[in-house]
């Protein structure tokens, strides 16, 4: 499950200012770079503490240390990586300004990711029936469709999804969602005094909701390639010279069928690559790793006796 409440949200609006000023870089906060403390050390120790307790109130005590420091570090971490900004324009108005970057290209005037979401508050998280949906306007036809997606608790509007855990120990803003979606029947739907279970079990069929989720998945394939395939300019220059360096190469040598020539200049472009540094081989590079720390910087050196073949 996905968690998108503040421990603390009041403390968070005391330091919203302070937060959006220092956005997006944050350039004078250096604990994001870093496993926090309280997990380095505990890790580290021979003889962690929890394994020298001789009571109870000893165990409890540990553990509420433990969460209260594992609560602050979640804190600053999910306000500066997961507090969606649009930059205040008048502070007396509270007026903000909607970046290029979240501009809806249906209404231009409207977030494209729907901040702030105020329709999706909530103490305790709940999955989405259809009268769920038209209560929150959430949409329930398409791509888009949330029928049967479980939404997180939320105690900010402007607040983003993530996994706690991983958002504590590594630093990172997490948008993970969550992929699943629940079937319309009387044990998943809401079981509170608002929704009327009997108007939503058997309005949306089970063939129906699996293709909701298969069209759900070819998005999410879309957007996961998308942020895997995204490049750098400097990439996109190096590319490009790689590119016009073989197209030289093939003008100027025999013709070679389509599988020999795929083989001869993958070779090539493997070769120029490491030559320009920016790959390596597998050996060069499992060195590297285990003696990146090493006092001697000559040890991270690979010395090939030996020919290799691609």
């Amino acid at each position: 499950m996905r968690c998108a409440s503040y421990p603390d949200a009041d403390q968070f609006q005391k330091e919203r200012a302070d937060i959006e000023r220092g956005w997006p870089a944050y350039a004078e906060d250096k604990s994001m770079c870093q496993i926090p403390a309280f997990v380095s050390e505990f890790a580290q120790s021979s003889s962690p503490h929890l394994l020298t307790c001789s009571s109870t109130d000893e165990w409890l005590q540990e553990g509420q240390e433990w969460i209260t420091k594992y609560n602050v570090r979640r804190q600053h971490v999910m306000s500066r990586m997961n507090h969606h900004i649009h930059p205040l324009i008048d502070e007396k108005s509270g007026e903000r300004k909607l970046l290029s970057s979240c501009k809806s290209t249906r209404k231009k005037e409207e977030c494209k990711s729907g901040f702030p979401l105020d329709l999706q508050l909530s103490d305790t998280p709940f999955v989405v029936c259809p009268c769920i949906a038209e209560q929150r306007q959430l949409s329930h036809k398409g791509p888009r469709s949330a029928l049967g997606c479980v939404f997180p608790s939320r105690n900010d509007s402007w607040q983003n999804a993530g996994p706690p855990s991983f958002l504590a120990f590594c630093g990172d803003n997490a948008d993970v969602k969550f992929p699943h979606r629940l079937p319309m029947i009387p044990e998943t739907h809401e079981k509170t005094l608002l929704y009327d279970v009997s108007r939503c079990v058997g309005k949306c069929s089970m063939l129906e909701l699996a293709y909701q989720v298969q069209i759900g998945q070819a998005m999410t394939a879309g957007y996961f390639g998308g942020y895997a395939s995204k490049m750098l300019p400097i990439g996109k220059a190096e590319l490009e010279h790689l590119h016009s360096s073989l197209e030289r190469k093939i003008e100027v040598e025999h013709p070679l069928d389509m599988t020999e020539g795929f083989k001869h200049y993958a070779k090539r472009l493997v070769k120029d690559l490491e030559g320009k540094g920016l790959i390596r081989t597998a050996v060069e590079g499992a060195n590297l790793a285990l003696y990146a720390y090493h006092p001697d910087v000559l040890m991270a050196e690979c010395i090939r006796t030996f020919p290799s073949v691609i």
